[in-house]
Protein backbone atom coordinates (compact mmCIF):
# COMPACT_ATOMS: atom_id res chain seq x y z
CA UNK A 1 0.00 0.00 0.00
CA UNK A 2 1.56 3.35 -0.63
CA UNK A 3 1.93 6.32 1.73
CA UNK A 4 -0.50 9.34 0.34
CA UNK A 5 -0.18 11.62 3.43
CA UNK A 6 2.05 14.42 3.36
CA UNK A 7 5.67 13.64 4.23
CA UNK A 8 5.35 16.82 6.45
CA UNK A 9 2.52 17.10 8.40
CA UNK A 10 1.55 13.81 8.06
CA UNK A 11 -2.29 15.21 8.18
CA UNK A 12 -3.22 15.49 4.52
CA UNK A 13 -2.58 13.78 1.03
CA UNK A 14 0.51 14.63 -0.84
CA UNK A 15 -0.06 16.95 -3.72
CA UNK A 16 2.31 19.92 -4.97
CA UNK A 17 -0.63 22.48 -4.58
CA UNK A 18 -0.55 21.03 -0.72
CA UNK A 19 2.87 21.20 -0.14
CA UNK A 20 3.45 24.83 -1.84
CA UNK A 21 0.23 26.67 -1.33
CA UNK A 22 -1.76 24.76 1.37
CA UNK A 23 1.07 23.35 3.78
CA UNK A 24 0.81 25.75 6.97
CA UNK A 25 4.42 26.49 6.60
CA UNK A 26 4.49 27.54 3.16
CA UNK A 27 1.21 29.76 3.60
CA UNK A 28 3.20 31.50 6.43
CA UNK A 29 6.26 31.94 3.84
CA UNK A 30 4.25 33.59 1.25
CA UNK A 31 2.35 36.07 4.36
CA UNK A 32 5.57 37.32 5.79
CA UNK A 33 6.88 37.81 2.60
CA UNK A 34 4.09 39.55 1.08
CA UNK A 35 4.16 41.50 4.50
CA UNK A 36 8.65 41.87 3.58
CA UNK A 37 7.66 43.46 0.42
CA UNK A 38 4.42 45.23 1.83
CA UNK A 39 2.11 43.55 -0.94
CA UNK A 40 -1.40 42.34 -0.37
CA UNK A 41 -2.88 39.46 -2.51
CA UNK A 42 -4.98 36.36 -2.77
CA UNK A 43 -3.00 33.50 -3.15
CA UNK A 44 -3.63 31.00 -6.00
CA UNK A 45 -3.26 27.89 -4.95
CA UNK A 46 -2.51 26.34 -8.40
CA UNK A 47 0.94 26.13 -9.29
CA UNK A 48 1.06 28.08 -12.46
CA UNK A 49 -1.57 30.74 -11.41
CA UNK A 50 0.04 31.11 -8.09
CA UNK A 51 3.39 31.84 -10.19
CA UNK A 52 1.88 34.33 -12.67
CA UNK A 53 0.34 36.75 -9.99
CA UNK A 54 4.43 37.28 -9.03
CA UNK A 55 4.17 39.57 -12.55
CA UNK A 56 3.58 43.21 -11.00
CA UNK A 57 2.12 46.06 -13.48
CA UNK A 58 3.21 48.84 -11.78
CA UNK A 59 7.13 47.22 -11.82
CA UNK A 60 9.42 46.87 -14.75
CA UNK A 61 11.00 43.86 -16.86
CA UNK A 62 13.96 44.04 -14.63
CA UNK A 63 11.92 44.37 -11.35
CA UNK A 64 9.74 41.68 -12.18
CA UNK A 65 12.59 39.24 -12.96
CA UNK A 66 14.09 39.94 -9.49
CA UNK A 67 10.04 39.60 -8.06
CA UNK A 68 9.66 36.42 -9.24
CA UNK A 69 12.78 34.69 -8.33
CA UNK A 70 11.61 35.33 -4.95
CA UNK A 71 8.78 33.34 -5.71
CA UNK A 72 11.23 30.41 -6.98
CA UNK A 73 13.22 31.03 -3.86
CA UNK A 74 9.99 30.37 -1.63
CA UNK A 75 9.34 27.34 -3.46
CA UNK A 76 12.94 25.93 -3.51
CA UNK A 77 13.39 26.51 0.11
CA UNK A 78 9.77 23.93 0.76
CA UNK A 79 10.79 21.86 -1.54
CA UNK A 80 14.36 21.65 0.15
CA UNK A 81 12.95 21.28 3.38
CA UNK A 82 10.89 18.06 2.15
CA UNK A 83 13.54 16.44 0.94
CA UNK A 84 16.01 17.14 4.17
CA UNK A 85 12.89 15.54 5.78
CA UNK A 86 12.33 12.57 3.28
CA UNK A 87 16.06 11.78 2.90
CA UNK A 88 17.79 12.82 6.38
CA UNK A 89 15.32 12.49 8.63
CA UNK A 90 14.91 16.00 9.15
CA UNK A 91 12.29 17.33 11.78
CA UNK A 92 9.55 20.12 10.82
CA UNK A 93 8.58 22.63 13.71
CA UNK A 94 5.30 23.41 13.16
Amino acid sequence: MTNTLCELCKERDKTPNYLFFEFKIAKDLCSKCDSWVDVSSVSHSQLMAHFQQFHCMDLSNSQNIYWKGMWLAIIWGIWALRNKVIFNQGKVDL
